[in-house]
């Protein structure tokens, strides 16, 4: 048995002891099914997606983990904020000129502007993640932190000279271009996140289909007898079958 055949028998095994107990399943059952597929990080996560998908409940009775994973988000946050207390403030005449000579070019003067502005950016996240949280959208702050501390270092980078800009006036633009970026790359993560939601039920829709044919017909079903079963053309299944190569497996004749 080759390794894609093993992950689709490994598959219809848990169903059957999903079946068997409530249609729930431990992350252990899992991780034992496949354990000599050597399965980790996103193959797992596929296949915990997958199996949810399939109205399936997925149990980590090692509620140990999650909270000691969830005190060592704090303390890393925590150090974060002690590390930020740490840089000195800086008067309007030395914080001016950082961004006179960061538009002109200075490398040190980028670094320096960017340590400056990182409690700022904090804030910033902090602001973010509020108004995410208003939209039922739930991100953690440190991956938001270190999406506005992407998007601070971005923004100095670019920074370019104005005349007569005042310092008030290149504080907002700043932190303005920094939101906007941030704003920005949530916006694509959301976009993508709605792809694989596609993705997914489409890949679920192609399963159901290929057990109900596989049911009738005895065996395999073909590529043209998938297409005429869900009325669409016999390269949509092609694309299909390359997305999920590792969860079914057909003939292709």
């Amino acid at each position: 048995m080759d390794a894609r055949e093993e992950f689709s028998a490994g598959l219809d095994r848990l169903r059957s002891m999903a079946k068997e107990n409530g249609n729930t399943l431990s992350l252990q059952d899992v991780k034992d099914t496949y354990k000599d597929l050597g399965l980790a990080g996103d193959k797992m996560q596929m296949v915990l997606t997958f199996l949810e998908e399939e109205g399936i409940r997925i149990t980590d009775p090692d509620t140990g983990e999650t909270s000691t994973n969830e005190e060592e988000r704090e303390q890393s946050l925590d150090l974060y904020l002690a590390e930020l207390d740490k840089i000195s403030p800086l008067d309007e005449i030395q914080e001016k000129k950082l961004f006179d000579d960061a538009a002109s070019g200075d490398d040190e003067a980028r670094g320096a502007l960017i340590e400056r502005y990182l409690p700022a950016v904090f804030d910033l996240a902090g602001e973010i993640q509020e108004r995410e949280k208003g939209k039922g959208k739930d991100y953690q702050p440190e991956d938001l932190v270190q999406e506005a501390n992407m998007a601070l270092v971005l923004a100095v980078s670019e920074l370019h000279p104005e005349d007569g800009d005042t310092l008030a006036a290149c504080r907002v633009r700043l932190l303005n271009d920094v939101f906007s970026r941030v704003e920005h790359s949530l916006e694509e993560q959301e976009s993508r996140e709605r792809s694989d939601d596609r993705i997914l039920r489409r890949m679920n829709r192609f399963a159901d289909a290929v057990h109900t044919l596989e049911a009738q017909l005895e065996r395999k079903p073909s590529i043209e007898e998938m297409s005429a079963y869900l009325e669409i053309p016999e390269e949509e299944i092609r694309d299909l079958l390359r997305v999920g190569e590792e969860r079914l497996k057909i003939e292709d004749v």
